[in-house]
């Protein structure tokens, strides 16, 4: 019985760090992809230029196509007077597993010039969902590998790899349709 246990000790403490070994095998990759911000959690900014589209047009398109958007829950928090400036608040689905859910959310901004937009998103907390609908936000800054003593590295450092993967072609995504926005047609059916 004593040597079942033993074993079945040493067994998890060695998974764990296969697991360890892994996840910052993981955060090694992306390493030079993100920058932090002056708190140290990830910032990303894309700057997209020569669009040949006059401000009033590219502010104009990004408020009609992140009203309509389905795929991604974005939510505009605040236009700027000038219009030169939408806040947005942004979540993406990280992680499911069978009874737990893990977002990403990041606040940022989508600024406005003639002939060019820069979207700037900083990830801001993880929310954890419950099957039950209980939430668990957690500080991204509170979380690994941004304070190196979370509480779960494997999964908080998987979490940052897998948002990381998301967020990227999200940002071109989110550009490309504000640039070449055409409003959906109505369909009136008469019949």
């Amino acid at each position: 019985m004593k040597k079942t246990i033993i074993l079945t000790m040493l067994l998890m403490v060695g998974f764990s760090f296969g697991q360890s070994k892994k996840t910052k095998k993981l955060l090694a990759e992306i390493k030079n992809e993100w920058t932090p911000n002056q708190y140290g959690v990830p910032e990303y900014i894309k700057t997209f230029e020569n669009l040949n589209l006059t401000k009033e047009t590219l502010v104009n398109n990004a408020i009609k196509h992140l009203k309509q958007v389905s795929d991604i829950d974005c939510v505009i928090t605040e236009e700027s007077e000038t219009k030169d400036q939408l806040k947005i608040k942004l979540t993406t689905l990280v992680r499911k597993d069978s009874d737990y859910k893990t977002y990403a959310i990041y606040l940022g901004s989508i600024d406005f010039k003639e002939n060019r937009i820069r979207i700037k998103l900083t990830l801001n907390k993880w929310l954890g969902v419950e099957s039950n609908g209980r939430e668990y936000p957690i500080p991204v800054k509170e979380s690994y590998p941004f304070n190196k003593i979370g509480t779960d590295k494997n999964y908080e450092g998987k979490s940052f790899y897998k948002s990381h993967k998301i967020i990227l072609p999200l940002i071109n995504s989110l550009a490309e349709n504000i640039i070449i926005y055409k409003e959906e047609p109505n369909n009136t059916d008469n019949w």
